[in-house]
């Protein structure tokens, strides 16, 4: 989880100028923060709900 979130962070940094002369949509645009913040949240909620992405065996 930390890693994606994380991954997701920096690729927004690094990658703003490329991504933004492909898609021609800035991936820091403050009008975009909100959605983000919400896609990120939906992420870390399917995760923390999610038995099967719980570390350890399987559940039954």
């Amino acid at each position: 989880l930390y890693m994606v979130i994380c991954s997701y962070c920096a690729f927004a940094v690094a990658s703003r100028h490329t991504f933004t002369a492909i898609s021609g949509r800035d991936p820091l645009d403050p009008e975009r923060r909100e959605h983000h913040r919400r896609m990120l949240g939906d992420m870390v909620v399917a995760y923390l709900t999610d038995p099967a992405a719980r570390p350890g065996p399987p559940p039954d």
